[in-house]
């Protein structure tokens, strides 16, 4: 098993880190759908607030759904994956954003776009297209990954 892992912020200075939520794509055939969107952060001193911040996080659930932010974490979820498998990732953006695009590129004030690339994996360039644009307001993409023979260990 591989993982593709980050952990969530400390809230508190006594406060341990801990794994965020686990997506299991070990089985051939898994797909799962990461929703993009915005979430209120707060580092604490003990129960003295430093800084409340506003980020971009990725959620298990729809902000239909999930409307508390619930299934969300900065970063995203650690997902499992096995080698010789074929798995899904679709990705969401539920950013609210402009309508309207003059580049092909992420400029500074297209910060609503967003995509997911890999480290590690060695899958097709065509599906870990760094230049995928995902547009905002629901505009979504899935990466179908077909894992052949990997190295444990990547992270």
């Amino acid at each position: 098993i591989f993982c593709l892992s980050s952990s969530k912020i400390i809230h508190n200075v006594n406060e341990y880190l801990y794994e965020p939520a686990t997506i299991d794509l070990t089985k051939s055939g898994s797909k799962t759908t990461l929703y993009v969107r915005l979430c209120e952060s707060s580092s604490m001193n003990g129960s003295q607030t430093i800084i409340n911040m506003t980020r971009y996080c990725y959620c298990l659930e729809s902000k239909h759904i999930d409307t508390t932010g619930k299934s969300c974490s900065i970063p995203g979820p650690t997902l499992l994956m096995h080698d010789k498998t074929n798995i899904n990732v679709t990705v969401v953006n539920e950013l609210t954003g402009s309508a309207i695009f003059h580049s092909h590129s992420n400029d500074y004030k297209d910060m609503d776009i967003t995509n997911i690339h890999v480290h590690g994996l060695h899958v097709d360039p065509y599906v870990d297209d760094v230049l995928i644009n995902i547009y905002p307001n629901g505009s979504k993409h899935s990466y179908n990954y077909n894992i052949g023979y990997h190295y444990p260990g990547t992270f």
